[in-house]
């Protein structure tokens, strides 16, 4: 059940939507909790490539970590909506919707660190001619090149 189809069922008591607008949160703040805790280790793992450049595993890094901050983008974005509605128009009690607004904080500001980090790894990456060329290689392979009409970019 997702949080419209909380508040859209008929015939149930308030107590009965109240319930289920509880366990839809404690779903959606455990999924936004877990999700802050990988975006952390997500931007660690950004900030030591950006700052190791040079390593030897560069390349493989590089292109694992541009894909993945760029295609959690899209699956984050659809649970912060639920997480959103769940906090303006659910039955939750003052303390959930304060749950929920708190985690949805927290995974706001990962989220937006991971994009920039992942923007700025990009853009070194592709200043160094010979790494961006072998990096775009490993993404274009996985198909994730980010060009027009991939699934990074299907606009």
């Amino acid at each position: 059940m997702n949080a419209t189809e909380v508040e859209a069922v008929d015939g149930y008591s308030h107590e009965e939507k109240v319930r289920a607008a509880e366990a839809l949160a404690r779903s959606v703040c455990a999924l936004l909790k877990e999700y802050a805790d990988k975006l952390a280790a997500l931007n660690a793992d950004l900030l030591d490539a950006l700052y190791n450049l040079h390593h030897e595993d560069t390349v493989r890094r590089a292109a694992w970590l541009i894909d993945r901050g760029e295609l959690l983008r899209r699956p984050l974005t659809k649970v912060m909506s639920s997480g959103t509605f769940l906090a303006e128009h659910s039955a939750l009690d003052a303390t959930g919707k304060d749950e929920v607004n708190l985690r949805m904080r927290e995974i706001e500001i990962h989220l937006h660190h991971a994009l920039r980090l992942t923007n700025e790894l990009r853009k070194a990456v592709e200043q160094e001619r010979t790494l961006g060329e072998q990096v775009a290689k490993l993404r274009m392979a996985a198909g994730l090149s980010g060009a027009r009409g991939g699934p990074l970019n299907p606009d």
